[in-house]
């Protein structure tokens, strides 16, 4: 039994370097910008972040349920003020949403 996260990263935002994608704490793996990325997660409950360098995204929990595709869309900062902000509150850097 397996679920599947879809994570696309869309936008340039402030940087273009791969960020982190971590589930339940863990680093999992990388998503560069203008890709999209599918991991096989188990089902159940789960939380996902994501992170580069001093940035991180907020965590997001999901409900991953058997057979379907818990999907998110992810960007850095798109405003030169926000990503400065971001030294100050790092989990500005990093938008994350979940899709319905």
């Amino acid at each position: 039994m397996t679920a599947t996260l879809e994570l696309e990263r869309t936008w340039v935002g402030v940087g273009v370097r791969p960020f982190e994608i971590r589930v339940d704490g863990n680093v999992v793996g990388k998503i560069p910008w203008r890709r999209t990325v599918d991991l096989e997660v188990d089902p159940g409950s789960h939380s996902l972040s994501l992170g580069l360098g001093h940035a991180v995204s907020p965590e997001h929990s999901f409900e991953a349920r058997d057979g379907e595709v818990a999907r998110f869309v992810c960007h850095g900062a798109t405003l030169w003020p926000v990503w400065v902000a971001s030294f100050f509150k790092p989990d500005l850097a990093i938008v994350l949403k979940q899709l319905s």
